[in-house]
């Protein structure tokens, strides 16, 4: 099978701070990199997106969660819960560079249909739009949008 083209997306936040980055998901892995470059800035594995996704449905519901990615705050364990602060306490990859990826991340589970974005630039937030993803609905979805 052919290794999928990248999509292109962009992180959230004010249109001059707003990243252009490419993502696909190829061997059970979301990859997540520079845009126009193949340098890797962030892998999720299927596995993690699942558990992330569940840790979001038990904190939150469909209440809208933030970004929390601060990296001082990460670093201090003392960040508000939402998207970065549960990638680092999910624990497949607890540096705080994977946690804030979450700036990525969240753009990619907007691609998938889970979630949905607040439309603020400041007070980035977001909300599970599905509930009860099963991990083979996940699955399908990744290899279908990326």
């Amino acid at each position: 099978m052919p290794e999928p083209l990248p999509i292109r997306l962009s992180t959230r936040g004010c249109p001059n701070q707003a990243i252009a980055f490419d993502a696909k998901y190829h061997n059970e892995i979301l990859h997540i990199y520079r845009a126009d470059e193949q340098i890797v800035l962030h892998r999720y594995s299927a596995t993690e997106i699942y558990q992330i996704l569940q840790s979001l449905e038990k904190q939150f519901g469909q209440k809208y969660f933030p970004l929390a990615n601060n990296v001082e705050h990460l670093g201090r364990g003392d960040e508000r819960p939402g998207l970065g602060m549960t990638i680092l306490q999910i624990g497949i990859n607890t540096n705080i560079t994977h946690a804030q990826g979450s700036s990525y991340l969240g753009p990619c589970l907007e691609r998938l249909g889970y979630c949905e974005w607040n439309n603020k630039n400041n007070g980035i937030q977001w909300r599970l739009i599905q509930e009860n993803i099963s991990e083979r609905q996940l699955l399908q979805d990744l290899v279908d949008r990326f």
